[in-house]
């Protein structure tokens, strides 16, 4: 989404962005730079394209898109701000703040039409303005709240049965990890030609982070003999040196993803798809019981995120959960020693807890397909691990990104 954002920025300065309800509702954002009603036209013309993806998920079908009805529901709103100048005094402080020891986030918020920074007291709110004003940015367009980091979600308690057939929301683990989800297997291509079927999981579900250790990975419960591969390819993180988006102290990738490349025998026995559990719920933990009937959700192809997008993952711990995207580039550091800043990732209201790390990240378009939106890598919860506040998911364009800049790899995610 960030990207359309910025290109229609381009192409119309009078946009400052826009949120599409679930209800079919277009909230518009303009700004003085442009001609403000064509922007508002231009926003309603992609709107219109989100609300046609939309509604082929049956629980959108009741919302039919025109372009007339749409301009009937659109709601407008003036901003100081168009998204481009937003985006680019975004990538400024990404050259800045990810060395602050407060920093928690940072994205580009549309409603407050200003770029929110997340800091884990408040004491670190001088430093951030001052940061801002020595690169120009005007005060109006920042705003300062508290936020903790985000934690990864890699360990648990809870124990999955071994499988003979490997899809993503299983129970896995490798050495010095507790348990982790299976998230979306795939085919990965490298520049000559070749190619292997594994899986995408977290890069912290593995031994060492954000790099590929070819350690042997299990699916099952800690002790499971259920080898099924070893990890391939974790990329490396890059800093100030080979790109201007990353801070000078900490690292960055694209996204929290790692390549386990199955072995052969596991290979033939790892369909494009996720397992269904018997419940799907919005708040705490569904059921991890696989539904006998119906066992699998089929990936058939991609989804790239909107703000205000429903969205779903499966995974070991707490099942089936459902929520809608808050934010679709949120550049977030989380909690610990030698971590990575991840950058534009989703930010969610999906539950998510302690072993859904990994999780597969889906648009559900009708009972049996679904189309992958990404890998679930953290939340921010309480300390019981009883409620998630916000979750965190790489998103497959990420993914792909971090893939290819390292390795010059793609990808095949579906049985498109």
């Amino acid at each position: 989404m960030a990207g359309d954002f910025e290109r229609l920025a381009e192409r119309e300065p009078g946009f400052a962005g826009f949120i599409l309800n679930q209800d079919g509702e277009l909230h518009v954002y303009t700004a003085p730079a442009g001609n403000q009603a064509r922007a508002e036209r231009a926003a309603q013309e992609l709107a219109l394209k989100v609300q046609e993806r939309r509604n082929r998920s049956q629980a959108n079908a009741a919302v039919t898109p025109d372009l007339p009805t749409m301009a009937a529901r659109t709601r407008s709103y003036r901003a100081q701000y168009n998204y481009r100048q937003l985006s680019d005094w975004r990538n400024l402080l990404r050259t800045q703040v990810f060395d602050e020891d407060t920093f928690s986030m940072m994205t580009v918020s549309i409603p407050d039409n200003a770029i929110l920074i997340g800091t884990t007291e408040e004491r670190g709110w001088e430093r951030m303005r001052g940061i801002a004003a020595r690169l120009k940015i005007p005060p109006q367009a920042i705003k300062l709240v508290v936020r903790p980091r985000a934690q990864s979600v890699q360990l648990s308690g809870t124990l999955d049965n071994e499988q003979s057939t490997f899809v993503g929301g299983l129970q896995i683990y490798t050495e010095g990890i507790l348990g982790c989800t299976l998230g979306l297997n795939i085919n990965m291509y490298d520049q000559f030609g070749g190619s292997g079927k594994g899986f995408l999981t977290n890069s912290h579900c593995t031994t060492y982070l954000a790099t590929a250790d070819y350690r042997e990975h299990f699916q099952g419960p800690q002790g499971s003999m259920n080898v099924v591969g070893y990890e391939h390819t974790d990329p490396a993180t890059f800093g100030y040196e080979t790109s201007a988006l990353c801070s000078g102290g900490v690292p960055c990738r694209w996204s929290d993803s790692a390549f386990v490349l199955y072995y052969s025998w596991a290979a033939a026995n790892s369909p494009f798809a996720i397992a269904r559990t018997t419940n799907r719920v919005y708040s705490g933990y569904g059921s991890l019981s696989i539904n006998t009937s119906s066992p699998q959700l089929r990936v058939f192809n991609e989804y790239g995120i909107y703000l205000g997008d429903p969205m779903e993952k499966i995974g070991q711990t707490s099942g089936w959960t459902y929520g809608t995207a808050q934010n679709v580039c949120v550049d977030a550091l989380p909690r610990g020693a030698g971590e990575f800043v991840r950058l534009c990732q989703i930010e969610s209201d999906m539950d998510v807890f302690g072993g859904d790390s990994g999780s597969p990240v889906f648009y559900r378009t009708d009972t049996n397909n679904v189309e992958a939106l990404g890998l679930v890598w953290g939340s921010t919860m309480n300390d019981a691990q009883t409620v998630s506040y916000a979750s965190y998911s790489s998103d497959l364009a990420s993914i792909r990104r971090d893939f290819y800049d390292y390795a010059g790899y793609d990808f095949q995610v579906a049985s498109y």
